[in-house]
């Protein structure tokens, strides 16, 4: 996968990365909303297999990925 589209209903922090990847307040901001795709890297030294995605409020929601070849 080289792509990944991201929508979220709630206002959201991410971080790509490995299989320990943790999102917290300082991450990305990713508005509601809003369909975004993101290009990742495939740095076989450190490939990006795992997407963190935290809150950015007291409201819960839902996110939704797909990959892209």
């Amino acid at each position: 996968t080289k792509v990944i589209s991201v929508f979220a209903t709630v206002d959201v922090r991410i971080k790509f990365g490995g299989s320990t990847v943790t999102a917290t307040a300082a991450d990305h901001f990713f508005p509601a909303n809003i369909y975004y795709d993101f290009a990742i890297n495939a740095d076989p030294q450190n490939p990006i297999t795992n997407i963190a995605v935290l809150r950015d409020g007291t409201t819960d929601g839902k996110v939704y990925l797909s990959e892209k070849v």
